[in-house]
């Protein structure tokens, strides 16, 4: 009989450690899915604060004011442009140079605005909205440059102002304000190391764009 019940316990012993194990084994599974998934949102989220700091940045330099001979030495001329259109073609090919720079990193944020979908479950594509606004209002400025001899001394004017900045106008300030509210959404997917200290993405988030 003590066999019988030594049998019994022992297949019940081994059936209760195979439940501890495989509770064990979905337990790590879950915590390793969690933190992988943790490590995407943190990863997405980086990329796209730094994209838009870089589009910020480059969007900015696109419409400094100082222009180097050197960022259009390279545009193929036409031998019989004069003076007048050569200046013209000259400042609006440096000028759509800077802007692509500027392009590369609205296009990253686009699609990462996509892949946010997916990984965070939201979509910050209306918050990049004014970057592609303030985007095309330069780029059409700069090319509005070539038909100037048919417009009005307003119209001039107004492209001039979309194109050139040496300060906040209204279209930097649109951008200043929709890297502020993507970073406001992102910050919480960018998470503390273990000892509680800042790390570095947060000082640069905070110093360039304090709440």
């Amino acid at each position: 009989m003590w066999e019988t019940y030594t049998s019994i316990f022992n297949n019940v012993a081994s059936g209760v450690a195979a439940l501890v194990i495989l509770y064990v084994a979905l337990k790590g599974l879950t915590q390793w899915r969690r933190e992988l998934g943790g490590k995407a949102q943190a990863e997405l989220a980086r990329k796209a604060v730094l994209a838009a700091f870089h589009f910020q940045s480059e969007f900015a330099n696109a419409r400094g004011p100082v222009g180097w001979s050197s960022e259009y030495s390279d545009r193929p001329k036409e031998p019989d442009e004069s003076p007048k259109v050569a200046q013209v073609r000259n400042e609006q090919y440096a000028r759509l140079k800077r802007l692509e720079k500027a392009q590369k990193w609205l296009n990253e944020l686009q699609e990462l605005s996509w892949e946010a979908e997916v990984t965070l479950g939201q979509n910050f594509d209306e918050l990049i909205k004014p970057y592609r606004e303030a985007f095309r209002e330069v780029y059409f400025a700069i090319l509005d440059r070539t038909d100037e001899d048919r417009q009005s001394l307003s119209e001039r004017k107004e492209n001039m102002r979309k194109m050139y900045s040496v300060g906040t106008d209204d279209i930097a300030e649109s951008v200043n304000q929709a890297t502020s509210e993507l970073k406001k959404l992102l910050k919480p997917y960018l998470p503390l190391p273990h000892n509680h200290q800042r790390n570095w993405l947060y000082k640069l988030v905070d110093r360039v764009m304090p709440n």
